[in-house]
């Protein structure tokens, strides 16, 4: 993966991404710390993919965002 284009504007453009990314690993520590409602493996399973799938979401997101902005 070649990060070479972004600059200094491009990346505070992007920044803007780090606050949903920070919530939900704020929930996917939180969840494993401490699970209110017991722990069944399947629930956590999806739990944990669900949380994961939007974090690898949104991390693609950004890097074709920043390219855009850059392009």
């Amino acid at each position: 993966m070649d990060l070479e284009f972004v600059d200094t504007e491009t990346a505070l453009d992007v920044a803007v991404n780090l606050f949903p990314l920070s919530i939900i690993l704020f929930f996917v520590v939180v969840f494993a710390a401490f699970n209110p409602w017991g722990i069944d493996p399947l629930q956590s399973l999806l739990q944990f993919a669900i949380l994961g799938s939007m974090v690898v979401a949104l991390a693609i997101t950004t890097y074709y965002v920043a390219r855009a902005i850059e392009g």
